[in-house]
């Protein structure tokens, strides 16, 4: 019974993230990134300043192994550092802080640009 609840605990967080992704995040302002080999979703949602990036399918795998080697701060520099390259291919120059987890890999950042 503990592990059943566990199981649905664990899917009820899982919800309220893709919850939130769906209601903060609209697909029509998905952009497909590539960084050091891996293939990034990237939200930017400029009127909240804050933005989602989550790795690709086939790319999560591979993250999963670095979050593994890395630990989650090793991750997150690396979605950083993704993104710094996304906003500069843009010509926006932006620092990024406050990395919330909505899911495994997916990461919501605020930011500021100058």
């Amino acid at each position: 019974m503990k592990k059943l609840n566990l199981i649905l605990l664990c899917f009820a967080l899982m919800g309220c993230g893709v919850a939130y992704i769906a209601s903060t995040y609209p697909t029509r302002l998905q952009k497909d990134f590539s960084y050091e080999d891996m293939n990034f979703v990237i939200i930017d949602r400029i009127d909240l300043k804050k933005v989602f990036i989550s790795p690709s399918i086939g790319s999560a795998f591979s993250l999963g192994s670095k979050k593994s080697a890395f630990g989650d701060e090793g991750i997150i520099e690396l979605e950083k550092q993704a993104l710094i390259e996304f906003f500069d291919n843009q010509k926006r120059k932006c620092e990024f802080k406050n990395a919330k987890e909505i899911n495994n890999g997916q990461y919501e950042f605020d930011y500021t640009c100058k």
